[in-house]
């Protein structure tokens, strides 16, 4: 990615030149106790990081949540990063005052010089079955608000900024679960501005051994459905039943290769055995319950019209649908005619 160099004489413009490069991150020591928690993204890893103080500093005028969340610096900081996402990854969400809070799928997190999304998706790469990361700035105090001490200052990075953090995770994220406004420590509030999150492209590729498909009509983005909703397929023409099988993984991951995989191998079976092949299918990913989101691969004879997709979930809450992607067998001939 080019190196980008921002001059603002915003509140976030204290530093004269802000480069978009990669730099060295220094990991919070609130690292290993908030791996379990997904709330310990933002909260616990900045009660943590902030220390008790006998002495209280008054906060200088512009020391607000209202400067802070309007300051220009941070939008075009987070647009230019989603504009330009890095090499392998797709932008999810841009721009928002939150920061994703799913308790499924969280690894670790990381505290940064700069906004640097290259390097937290080197980071991303490197890590055992991280897929998606979210980096945003963050309002944090110089010290832990106390009854003597209400209202700290905020704590500013090196280069005059506030904290910048980065979460990284094995499922994929979305702006659902982008609901993490900060929190009040006495008088002090934690905020989050210019929050992003990317995913791996590779999870939504066929790919490799798992080649022959193709997306499905009516989709974007290599096979993204509109409605990012399941498939209700209604009965085929003739008044036989398209659905032909599914299978489902619990591990939290998604990828769409192993759903392809799995279609290919269906239709390999019946194939042998009898049975309706696997020409089409649908995958997504489901939480019931608020547990950890499986994947749902469904199987179908015939093609489905994105039209279809209205599945999102039960009307209470209790299922959720999300991240629905289609694809059709290039070997698939067309859908029968009656």
């Amino acid at each position: 990615m080019p190196s980008i160099a921002i001059v603002l004489t915003g509140l976030a413009g204290l530093a004269a030149a802000v480069p978009y490069t990669t730099t060295s991150a220094t990991t919070s020591s609130a690292t290993t106790s908030s791996v379990t928690t997904s709330s310990a993204t933002t909260s616990s890893a900045t009660t943590s990081s902030a220390t008790a103080s006998s002495t209280c500093a008054v906060p200088n005028k512009g020391d607000t949540v209202a400067v802070f969340a309007s300051d220009i610096y941070y939008k075009i900081e987070s647009g230019l990063a989603a504009y330009l996402p890095p090499t392998g990854y797709s932008t999810i969400f841009s721009n928002l005052n939150a920061s994703n809070n799913a308790a499924y799928g969280y690894l670790t997190y990381q505290a940064l010089d700069f906004y640097d999304t290259s390097y937290a998706a080197a980071q991303c790469n490197s890590m055992a079955g991280c897929e998606s990361f979210n980096i945003y700035f963050e309002r944090d105090p110089t010290v832990t608000p106390t009854a003597d001490c209400p209202n700290p200052p905020s704590n500013y990075n090196k280069l005059g900024l506030y904290n910048v953090k980065v979460a990284y995770y094995s499922s994929i994220l979305n702006a659902a679960s982008a609901v993490n406004v900060g929190q009040w420590q006495e008088n002090f509030q934690v905020a989050i501005a210019g929050s992003n999150a990317y995913v791996k492209q590779s999870i939504f590729q066929t790919g490799g051994s798992n080649s022959g498909y193709t997306p499905a009509a009516g989709t974007s983005n290599g096979g993204h459905v509109p409605s990012d909703m399941a498939i209700n397929a209604p009965l085929n023409c003739d008044g036989s039943d398209p659905l032909a099988g599914m299978q489902w993984w619990n591990d939290g991951q998604f990828q769409v290769s192993r759903c392809a995989q799995a279609c290919t191998a269906h239709s390999s079976w019946v194939a042998a055995q009898g049975g309706v092949p696997c020409n089409f299918f649908n995958t997504f990913m489901q939480v019931t319950n608020g547990n950890q989101p499986q994947q749902m691969c469904t199987f179908y004879s015939t093609s489905q019209p994105m039209s279809e997709a209205v599945n999102g979930g039960n009307a209470d809450g209790s299922v959720l649908v999300s991240t629905s992607y289609a694809f059709t067998s290039t070997t698939y001939s067309g859908n029968m005619v009656c």
